[in-house]
């Protein structure tokens, strides 16, 4: 049985438009309760760090703090495994999940065997990117439309001027087939009210490379006991994950001439919320998700895409 210590940095909810913090990370640690609580008391033993848990956002402000983080990834790396999001590119895949994904469900795994979601995400990033205020309007109004639950938030696509323009555009032709098919997301949007949880959540990130993560770990462990820090969404949405338990079959997933992976994993008992404070395995997990947040943002601002360390994304539904 493997003890898996989880952490995320860069958390701003269902704000994806979020511009102080344009990356969210998301780091899991492998490593024995003991052995975590002596790296964490060498770490402030060694560097005469100051405080009583170790922070990542803290350590970055101080030469001593820094040479720890070094310390603490040479330790740690090694037995880490972190997934990213631009959360720009997380939107538009958004976007896609609940304006167009409704319009073909029925039949969805043709489109994803050809990868048509990662293309309509791309484009919709690069016009995010090329021309923001034009498109900060929509994914604007997306965001409002997602956070109320409300499909008439969605205004951009409502104008019938749309279909009555001539236009040869990827753009264009999307945001018509999103008006022409908007009774399905409709029905998408408004089907997630009173879903406990998902319906205050509905863009978080959280959950997504939690489930990656440990779908990825359990390549390695046939058993997984699992501590993250307590969080609003995690709180709410967990109870999906802790369907685990007990689980010993292994399903693996993927599409026709790709790699299959895991896409189950057996918990030891239910993911334990708790607090960071009497964790230490969660406090490296925190240094090392703030590290990275850190990293992404001042060395890589430009950046085209979401990416993770585990090579492991979460497979659609489907059909």
């Amino acid at each position: 049985m493997a003890t898996i210590y989880c952490d995320e940095s860069g958390f701003s909810g269902n704000n994806l438009l979020d511009r102080e913090q344009a990356f969210f990370v998301f780091a899991t640690v492998a490593m024995e309760p003991d052995e975590a609580r002596a790296l964490a008391q060498k770490a402030v033993r060694d560097f005469r760090l100051q405080g009583n848990e170790l922070k990542g956002s803290r350590l970055l402000r101080t030469p001593s703090g820094r040479n720890a983080i070094s310390f603490l990834i040479k330790a740690a790396g090694p037995h880490a495994k972190v997934a990213f999001h631009l959360k720009k590119f997380a939107l538009a895949s958004k976007f896609f999940e609940y304006i167009f994904e409704p319009c073909f469900s029925d039949c969805n795994s043709i489109y994803y065997q050809i990868n048509f979601h990662r293309f309509i995400s791309m484009v919709l990033y690069v016009w995010f990117v090329a021309k923001p205020q034009s498109a900060e309007q929509v994914f604007e109004q997306f965001s409002q439309m997602m956070r109320d639950l409300d499909p008439t938030r969605m205004a951009s696509l409502s104008r019938r001027e749309l279909v009555l323009v001539e236009a040869d555009d990827v753009i264009s032709m999307i945001t018509t087939f999103a008006f022409l098919n908007r009774r399905h997301m409709d029905k998408e949007v408004t089907s997630i009210r009173g879903m406990e949880g998902v319906q205050n959540w509905a863009l978080d990130l959280t959950m997504k490379p939690l489930y990656t993560l440990l779908c990825a770990w359990a390549e390695q462990h046939e058993v997984l006991d699992v501590f993250c820090d307590n969080s609003k969404p995690l709180k709410a949405e967990v109870s999906f994950l802790n369907g685990m338990v007990g689980r010993r079959d292994r399903i693996r997933f993927g599409w026709p001439g790709q790699e299959e992976r895991l896409v189950t994993f057996n918990l030891a008992r239910p993911i334990q919320l708790v607090d960071s404070r009497q964790h230490p395995g969660v406090q490296i997990a925190d240094v090392l998700a703030a590290t990275i947040a850190w990293t992404l943002r001042e060395k890589s601002p430009n950046c085209p895409a979401a990416g993770s360390k585990s090579l492991h994304p979460a497979s659609p539904k489907p059909a």
